[in-house]
């Protein structure tokens, strides 16, 4: 499966990612890290778009940095968590290419 690509300053591209657990009263965090890179991890502005089913999406706003970076899902549910998905399985990937403009 290709990775999703946008270039750097592109908006409204979604990205999306699945938790196996309904997450209708938790809170979440949509994380990124650039690979290859000492840059500290950042929360994504993101939706929860089915709470049933545990789907949320973020839609870019132009302001990542060029390079492949990997997410997870960091879900807390009341005082029990933090717990993180893709947990194990390969992180889900996106990766935002440079401008010719």
């Amino acid at each position: 499966m290709a990775i999703p690509e946008f270039k750097r300053g592109d908006v409204g591209y979604v990205i999306t990612a699945t938790a196996n657990m309904d997450l209708t009263g938790c809170t979440v965090r949509f994380l990124a890290q650039r690979e290859g890179y000492p840059d500290p991890v950042i929360e994504l502005a993101h939706t929860v778009t089915d709470a049933a089913a545990g789907e949320v999406e973020h839609s870019t706003d132009g302001t990542l940095e060029v390079g492949d970076y990997v997410t997870e899902l960091e879900v807390m549910r009341g005082a029990e968590g933090p717990f993180t998905f893709p947990g194990t399985k390969t992180l889900p990937r996106f990766r935002v290419n440079q401008d010719l403009g």
